[in-house]
């Protein structure tokens, strides 16, 4: 089993046409929903924030409030069945605090600034095994750190799902599952 975890700059990428790496990020997040990537026993995740950051950059793009909205009620039905929000249970009630410890911790430990920070913090509690950025230098030094972890672009992660060699070492990872779809979701 293998749990791929998306960046919020690939979603910015895929809704917005003028975007940098905006055909690269399509071509990839359209392969993520085409391909049944669940039959394969491979896991898609992202922030339960991303929305929040997706939205953010849509509007200081576009200066468009209807737009952003338009766009994240566009893509959030289709995607919430394919991509997996951490953390998993939004009726638990988050600690603040500890939230926001954990922040501090995980800033502290791989060097990251706050929005990269509630991503590596996912990253880390829930064992990923591959993280889709474009900022793969912010988050480079977590493979060291994490060594179940690779950073990919959209590009090379794309790359390495249509290879069946490097599917076939995804799908040899064993991990303990527990979800309605397999899927082992607490934190350590």
């Amino acid at each position: 089993m293998t749990k791929i975890y998306i960046d919020s700059n690939v979603f910015v990428s895929y809704v917005l046409p003028e975007e940098k790496g905006y055909k690269e990020s399509k071509d990839f997040i359209d392969y993520v929903l085409n391909n049944n990537l669940l039959k394969k026993k491979i896991y898609i995740f992202t922030s339960r924030f991303t929305g929040v950051e997706v939205a953010s950059a849509i509007f200081r793009r576009t200066k468009d409030e209807d737009k952003a909205r338009a766009l994240l009620y566009k893509i959030q039905k289709p995607w919430s069945k394919i991509i997996y929000l951490l953390p998993r249970n939004p009726e638990t009630k988050i600690k603040v605090d500890e939230f926001v410890s954990d922040l501090i911790e995980t800033a502290l430990k791989f060097g990251t600034h706050f929005g990269d920070s509630i991503h590596a913090n996912d990253l880390s509690k829930y064992d990923i095994n591959y993280f889709v950025t474009w900022n793969v230098r912010h988050f480079s030094q977590m493979q060291g750190i994490i060594p179940t972890l690779k950073v990919r672009t959209p590009i090379e992660m794309l790359s390495d799902l249509k290879n069946p060699s490097v599917q076939k070492i995804m799908l040899s990872k064993s991990v303990i599952i527990k979800d309605e779809h397999g899927v082992k979701l607490e934190s350590k």
